[in-house]
C-alpha cells in the first residue's frame, strides 16, 4: 500500500492532478495554432514581397530604354517620373575593362509631355545624383515631371548630343514611397512567420517531454493504479 501511495504521489507531481494528463498550457502551443500563425505569416510576407517588387522593379530593373529622338506614348500612373539619359557604358573582357562616359545633354526644353486632356505638363531639371544601371549601361536623371492623373501620355524627346538613349520611369524616391507600405507588410508577415515557427518548435519540444510510461492513480476513481503507456491509459490496473 505504501508503494501505491508513493506512486500516486509521483503522479501528483508529474501530472498536477492524480490520474489526469497535463493541461494544454503544459503541453505548449497547439499544433493547429502554430501552423496557422506560420501559414498566415508566410502568406502576408509573400504578398508584401510581391508588392514591393512590383513597386520597385520598373524603376530599378525592368523599364525599357528608348533611342532618341522619339515620340513615346505610355500609360502612366499618378506620381513623379524622370527621364534618365544614358551617361556611361562599361565593357569587360578578360584582362581589362573599358568605360565610356558622356555628360547629360537633355534639358527641360528637349522634353515635351502632353496629358490625356491635351494639356502639357511642366518639365523641370532632375536631381542628377539619381542613377540607374541596366546591364553595361548607366543612366542619370536629366529631367522630371509630375503626373496628377493616370492615363496615356505622349512624350516627345529630341536629341541634344551625348548618348541617344533614355529611360522613362518613376523617380527612385517615388518608387520607394510606393513600396513602403508593401515593404512594411512583408516585415510584419516575416515576424508573424517567425512567431509561428517558434510556437511550433516550443510545442513540439514540450510534447516530446510528455509523462513517460508508469503506474499512476486511476482517473476512473477506482482508488487503484492504472498503467499509462506514455500515450494513453491501458486496461491494466494494480
Amino acid at each position: 500500500m505504501a508503494l501505491r501511495d508513493q506512486l500516486a504521489g509521483w503522479d501528483e507531481r508529474l501530472l498536477g492532478q492524480p490520474g489526469q494528463r497535463r493541461s494544454a498550457a503544459d503541453a505548449g502551443p497547439s499544433l493547429v495554432l502554430s501552423l496557422g500563425v506560420l501559414a498566415f505569416g508566410v502568406a502576408v510576407a509573400l504578398a508584401g514581397a510581391l508588392g514591393t517588387w512590383r513597386a520597385l522593379a520598373p524603376t530599378l530593373f525592368t523599364s525599357s530604354a528608348y533611342p532618341v529622338p522619339a515620340t513615346i506614348e505610355r500609360h502612366l500612373d499618378k506620381g513623379d517620373y524622370e527621364v534618365y539619359q544614358r551617361t556611361g557604358t562599361h565593357d569587360r573582357v578578360p584582362g581589362f575593362s573599358t568605360t565610356e562616359e558622356a555628360p547629360i545633354t537633355i534639358g527641360p526644353n528637349d522634353v515635351a509631355v502632353v496629358g490625356p486632356d491635351g494639356n502639357p505638363l511642366a518639365v523641370e531639371i532632375a536631381d542628377m545624383s539619381e542613377t540607374v544601371s541596366r546591364d553595361r549601361a548607366t543612366y542619370t536623371g536629366a529631367v522630371w515631371f509630375h503626373v496628377s492623373d493616370a492615363g496615356t501620355y505622349r512624350i516627345n524627346i529630341r536629341s541634344s548630343g551625348g548618348f541617344d538613349e533614355v529611360l522613362i520611369t518613376s523617380t527612385i524616391g517615388d518608387a520607394f514611397r510606393r513600396a513602403a507600405l508593401w515593404l512594411a507588410t512583408a516585415v510584419v508577415g516575416g515576424l508573424a512567420a517567425v512567431t509561428g515557427l517558434v510556437l511550433l518548435l516550443v510545442g513540439a519540444s514540450r510534447r516530446r517531454r510528455g509523462v513517460g510510461p508508469g503506474w499512476y492513480a486511476d482517473p476512473g476513481g477506482s482508488g487503484r493504479l492504472r498503467w499509462w503507456n506514455g500515450i494513453a491509459w491501458t486496461e491494466h490496473i494494480w
